[in-house]
């Protein structure tokens, strides 16, 4: 996967630091999502392609967390990490494939009040990844594929007046050659603690994220993950 670090979305690059509407205050996110996924689709190494795994709607239980910082420096991006446990179990052949990955985002606010925030910047979603087939019902044979991915991010947060209930949506997305990767998020939250020390809230969404990969590190992939989440969020 080296030709990801390659390819950088201009409109990520775009993003001009000097219209973020910094954070008044340092502040500190945190929280984490249980994600009820869909998994269809499938991945194959090597050309000719060995197939290494056939995925119909299959159900999966994955789980993500991150931390996030914001300050009052305008020139210098908010920065966020989000670190996915993806791991498939598999059928035949393929005993299991682990799309585990950490996002690294760094973002700008270019608006912000306390009814609508908007975040754009940039996200190096970073796999390290591995696959791998049983050779003559025996031996276990690994395929690794690994590299960072440089995406375009983007997220928003409205609020609804005078109420405890946001609607939030959150996007990283790119596209090169044959290859494209888009992680997609909507939900809606409630703010049950807000005071001096800390916020607290829960959300529902939905998650989507596919990820189409056509001979990086002689893996192939067209394979999607999609469902309900849960997650709970924290703001000191």
């Amino acid at each position: 996967m080296k030709q990801f670090v390659k390819i950088l979305p201009v409109a990520a690059l775009a993003v001009a630091p000097m219209a973020a509407n910094a954070d008044t205050i340092f502040g500190v996110f945190a929280g984490g999502q249980y994600w009820d996924g869909n998994v269809d689709g499938s991945i194959s190494a090597f050309d000719p392609q060995v197939r290494l795994g056939n995925y119909d709607d299959q159900s999966e239980a994955f789980s993500s967390y991150y931390v996030a910082v914001e300050h009052p420096i305008p020139l210098i991006p908010n920065f966020k990490a989000r670190w996915n446990d993806m791991t498939v179990d598999g059928e035949g052949i393929n005993p299991e494939s682990d799309f585990s990955h950490v996002d690294y985002i760094l973002y700008y606010e270019i608006f912000d009040n306390d009814i609508i925030s908007i975040d754009l910047g940039v996200n190096a979603k970073r796999f390290d990844g591995n696959s791998s087939y049983i050779v003559a019902d025996a031996a276990v044979t690994p395929v690794e594929f690994s590299g960072t991915v440089p995406m375009a991010y983007a997220a928003t947060k409205i609020g609804l007046p005078f109420t405890s209930w946001w609607i939030n949506a959150e996007a990283s997305a790119v596209s090169f050659d044959d290859s494209d990767i888009r992680d997609i998020s909507a939900s809606v939250e409630y703010q049950f603690l807000d005071n001096a020390a800390i916020d607290a809230s829960v959300s529902l969404g939905y998650r989507d994220m596919e990820v189409k990969l056509d001979d990086i590190d002689d893996t192939y992939s067209d394979i999607r993950f999609s469902g309900p989440y849960l997650s709970v969020d924290v703001h000191f």
